[in-house]
């Protein structure tokens, strides 16, 4: 199947440019297994992409192997993502993830604290629902208390 194409034997576009990304390896998934399966039962097709494959062999073979300079990817995340850290020292506070980060967990704490408080039960004051009396009588003689506490259903003289 390392046959190569003649002028004659040009295929439609469409599966030359399916033969094509195949060989590049730019499908992938289940429009690869698709060209893939086409490639075991289209004869034709198998030979079209083992044609092109051939041809890009060629072609990569007669590029030279060159090795990127160090500074290349510098250049490439100043191009994507703009000025590295190096050129600015100076971040704004806004722009700091360590300011958000404690800045998020003080929120929490804050609401931690809040809902704390706000749902707090109050403690019951002992002498709620008690009722307490001071008897004097009007000549200044014996003075005496009366408490009533229907919690406990007694009433205490004193």
């Amino acid at each position: 199947m390392t046959e190569t194409l003649s002028d004659s034997e040009t295929p439609p576009p469409d599966d030359w440019t399916l033969a094509a990304e195949l060989t590049l390896g730019l499908v992938d998934g289940e429009e690869r297994a698709a060209l893939l399966a086409r490639v075991k039962a289209d004869r034709d097709f198998a030979r079209l992409a083992d044609a092109l494959d051939q041809r890009f062999a060629t072609l990569c073979d007669r590029l030279p192997t060159e090795e990127p300079s160090p500074a290349l990817k510098l250049r490439i995340d100043q191009a994507l993502f703009g000025a590295n850290k190096r050129t600015k020292p100076n971040a704004s506070l806004w722009q700091s993830l360590a300011f958000w980060r404690l800045a998020s967990v003080a929120l929490a704490a804050l609401c931690m604290a809040l809902a704390f408080f706000a749902l707090r039960v109050p403690l019951a004051d002992p002498t709620a629902g008690r009722l307490i009396a001071a008897l004097a009588p009007t000549n200044a003689g014996l003075l005496a208390f009366a408490t009533v506490d229907p919690g406990r259903g007694r009433l205490e003289i004193s």
